[in-house]
């Protein structure tokens, strides 16, 4: 499994990952590979930006971003966000019998 540096194995699977893209295109290799990783290729990527044209956010959804959020994003946007994104993973997870 990858972690936010992308080259350290992690111990567990988050149950969403939040990703600033500093840089056009740097953070786009981050998602692609939580894309490629068996255990991280089911989880939530919210990539936060502060580049807001279409054709950004198409590269961005490319790669593999479930989300997208511009900067400037309030804390309570923010956390819809995650908590959306959370109860859809929870909705499809097996149930225990």
């Amino acid at each position: 499994m990858i972690s936010s540096t992308v080259r350290e194995p992690v111990t567990h699977r988050p149950d969403v990952i939040i990703v600033r893209l500093n840089e056009p295109g740097r953070d786009l290799t981050f998602c692609r590979q939580v894309r490629a990783e068996g255990a991280t290729r089911n989880v939530p990527v919210i990539v936060v930006t502060d580049v807001d044209d279409a054709h950004m956010r198409d590269q961005i959804v490319r790669s593999g971003a479930t989300s997208i959020l511009v900067e400037p994003i309030r804390r309570v946007i923010l956390l819809r966000h995650v908590r959306r994104l959370l109860a859809r993973v929870r909705a499809h997870q097996p149930r225990c019998a």
